[in-house]
């Protein structure tokens, strides 16, 4: 799934007639129109970079089918238990156990599959489904692995296959009146599918010989979509950092009774593992500038003398130093979500966190 950034709302500036501006509201103004010509500069700059150092990678896949739509006089009937009208119903049945082996094996397949297009150590977003862009020094690695994922697939695909006839008889007793046999007349084999292509994200430079106005458009949407692609990335890069800050300052509370909460040490650990990333992305193609770059230095300096191995321990052992390291984590998602996020996204972000804090303290 894309997610897009949200551009900054134009404003428009309006004369009241008979008032002159005064000269502090027109060095202001001067101001602004600085600052915004040197973020699209400095934009411009990373898609550029972006250009030479990423190529175009499209992935496809295709999984067995999840659930089906209910019939109509099912509908009603489950409307009728709650004395309600069915068309203000909308209703659908799983197909499969959760639990059944070889349908969990197979989702674990092709989620690594996913899992590996969406590393952002290797690829950057863009604003098209199913489009992201790879790093051109990782394509043979993302290749092999990507071939190792789909045989791994074919496998699963092979095992559910042979295992289908008795899923389909305890699907039968667990689904009920819902079961419906025909939901399972497919083979996995030919269903279940992995392919992936380098499509060009650079404008054809044969048009250019067939007709130039073309082709100057084309330099122009290839344009901008590299500069869409480097905001979605750095508002990608700023929501992963935003999660992770208020993950780990979540987890260095207190609990009810006021003793310090268990974690993970990778819950703890991946910091360095976000940091090293952000650092790559901002030194070889300047995504993650600005507030971000801010962010990630004042992070630094916050864990200077740690790594990923002492970290968790010095701070299960160190109640100040916990406490240090919860309220500078804090304090730093606050400052990302101010500085990094746009509006509406924020407002998301910041009701996302305080119900996963809620659940939190449900569960202690």
């Amino acid at each position: 799934m894309t997610t897009v950034m949200e551009l900054p709302e134009e404003t428009e500036e309006r004369i009241v007639p008979g008032r002159r501006k005064t000269k502090a509201a027109s060095n202001d103004q001067k101001t602004l129109d600085f600052e915004s010509s040197a973020e699209e500069q400095r934009i411009d700059e990373a898609a550029q970079r972006v250009r030479l150092t990423y190529k175009g990678v499209r992935v496809k896949i295709s999984g067995i089918p999840t659930s089906r739509k209910v019939s109509d006089g099912q509908k009603s009937q489950a409307a009728s238990v709650f004395e309600a009208n069915a068309a203000t119903i909308s209703m659908s049945s799983l197909l499969w156990d959760c639990n059944e082996p070889a349908v969990k094996a197979l989702r674990a397949a092709l989620s690594a599959a996913g899992r590996l297009f969406h590393n952002p150590a290797m690829t950057l977003p863009t604003a098209h489904d199913g489009l992201r862009m790879l790093r051109r020094d990782a394509v043979t690695r993302f290749h092999q692995q990507m071939t190792e994922c789909r045989e791994e697939i074919v496998q699963r695909a092979a095992a559910l296959k042979e295992a289908l006839p008795a899923i389909i008889e305890r699907e039968r007793e667990r689904r009920g009146q819902l079961f419906n046999e025909s939901d399972y007349r497919f083979d996995p084999t030919l269903v279940v599918g992995l392919s992936w292509s380098f499509p060009s994200i650079v404008e054809d430079q044969d048009l250019a010989e067939i007709d130039d106005s073309v082709y100057q458009d084309e330099l122009r949407r290839v344009r901008e979509d590299l500069r869409r692609s480097v905001r979605i990335a750095e508002q990608e890069m700023a929501e992963q950092l935003y999660s992770m800050l208020t993950t780990i300052s979540l987890k260095l509370e207190s609990d009810a009774s006021g003793q310090p909460k268990k974690f993970k040490n990778t819950t703890i650990s991946r910091i360095f593992e976000e940091l090293d990333q952000a650092a790559t992305k901002l030194k070889e193609v300047g995504i993650g500038g600005g507030p971000l770059a801010d962010v990630a230095e004042n992070l630094r300096k916050t864990l200077a003398g740690q790594t990923a191995e002492t970290l968790p321990d010095t701070v299960r052992e160190s109640g100040s130093y916990r406490e240090h390291i919860r309220e500078q984590c804090a304090k730093l998602a606050d400052q990302v979500l101010a500085s990094a996020v746009p509006t509406r996204r924020r407002n998301l972000l910041a009701s996302q966190a305080a119900a996963k804090r809620h659940r939190d303290s449900q569960r202690a």
